[in-house]
């Protein structure tokens, strides 16, 4: 499904890098590019809570031409993926959409198993790469916070070795074990640990987790 809320190709900003080949392009053959073979730099894809939002393409003078955005639809009382729908937003020289492309796509079983475990691993990637930085970062900071930081990354990665086995059933199969256990950890020094308030964001480890896998 394509809609369209512009007069002519020449309001999209695509338009400027397409009248750089030998071809003619009209508004209706907008939605049948290929964007990723176009002068344009392509963002990473930013993730929320482990699943693809939105792909960015840019020009040289950093002027958004082209998105990709993802959105899904959730089992009730559940963060399992039982939908998504992919649009290509085209924009126009004003910053506005002027060009929307549904991408129409069967969604397989097979698919929607491979997404979710995908997505529960990006989760954790997420969670393992935050740890990381409290060590990197903590060079910036002075004493005690410094201290605080370091000690706050060895317990995220003696965490990651505690629960392993519940973290492996969380990707694998999407097992709650892993939350449980978040929930409910009781034993020093993790319990330390799950209390400890990121500087950067103002919530504690356990919520941070918790907001990431729930």
């Amino acid at each position: 499904m394509i809609t369209v809320n512009v007069e002519n190709i020449e309001s999209l900003l695509i338009w400027s890098i397409l009248i750089r080949g030998n071809i003619k392009y009209h508004l209706n053959d907008v939605a049948n590019i290929d964007v990723t073979t176009q002068e344009l730099t392509q963002k990473a894809w930013k993730l929320i809570k482990g699943k693809r939002h939105v792909r960015e393409y840019y020009d040289e003078l950093n002027n958004l031409v082209v998105r990709f955005r993802c959105e899904y639809t959730l089992e009730t009382n559940s963060n399992k993926i039982t939908d998504v729908q992919t649009y290509i937003e085209f924009f126009d020289f004003e910053g506005n959409i002027g060009l929307t492309k549904k991408l129409e796509k069967e969604l397989s079983r097979k698919y929607l198993t491979e997404l979710n475990r995908t997505v529960r691993q990006n989760q954790i990637d997420y969670l393992v790469g935050a740890g990381n930085g409290f060590r990197e970062d903590a060079e910036s900071y002075p004493e005690p916070i410094k201290s605080q930081l370091i000690s706050f990354a060895d317990l995220v990665d003696a965490m990651w070795v505690r629960y392993d086995s519940e973290i492996n059933k969380y990707v694998g199969v999407g097992d709650t074990s892993l939350i449980t256990v978040v929930t409910n950890e009781s034993t020093e020094p993790f319990l330390t640990g799950m209390n400890s308030i990121d500087p950067e964001t103002g919530l504690t480890m356990r919520q941070t987790i918790l907001n990431q896998i729930t």
